[in-house]
């Protein structure tokens, strides 16, 4: 006997650009606008201490416009029109480079002697926890085989069972 399984995927999609806000009611939306927030709270700290050293503002910069850009792209519901492309490995692997790159420039941030320095690194390892529950959030969704935006409508798997028919000569009769 052989099994036959077939799983069919329906989603429901609005294959349209459009802005939309509900977004920034989803913990997704509500993490982004957070870490946007700690973003800046994160330039302002270390911009005002003496020590506005480039890995750390590097950091800041790149994770800063990497979250504004995807929450925009979100909000515009750029990932539900494009929905076969891998957004959320991909979002993924860029919450995990931020969580670490923010990490290694917070510590740096923490162990210089000026206290504004050292508040943005603390600021910075508070990022580094939303990043890295956001990225635990994207695992779940993306294992769980969820669309990055958008709505699965229903799973439905079939299986069936048919007699074993050879398709070579067997050496051995049954």
């Amino acid at each position: 006997m052989s099994t036959v399984t077939r799983t069919e995927t329906h989603a429901s999609i609005r294959p349209e650009i459009r802005f939309d806000t509900e977004y920034l009611r989803t913990m997704n939306g509500y993490l982004k606008v957070v870490l946007v927030l700690l973003g800046l709270i994160n330039i302002i700290l270390i911009n005002a201490s003496s020590l506005t050293f480039g890995y750390y503002n590097f950091v800041i910069g790149f994770a800063w416009f990497f979250t504004i850009g995807m929450l925009l792209l979100y909000l515009f519901h750029i990932p539900e029109k494009f929905y076969t492309l891998p957004w959320l490995p991909a979002e993924l692997g860029g919450i995990c480079l931020m969580t670490l790159l923010y990490f290694i420039a917070s510590l740096i941030s923490v162990l210089k002697p000026n206290v504004l320095a050292t508040f943005a690194g603390l600021f910075g390892l508070i990022t580094t926890g939303v990043y890295f529950f956001s990225g635990f959030l994207k695992f779940k969704q993306w294992k769980s085989g969820e669309l990055a935006q958008g709505t699965l409508l229903s799973r439905s798997t079939t299986t069936s069972t048919h007699p074993n028919i050879q398709t070579t000569p067997s050496a051995f009769p049954a």
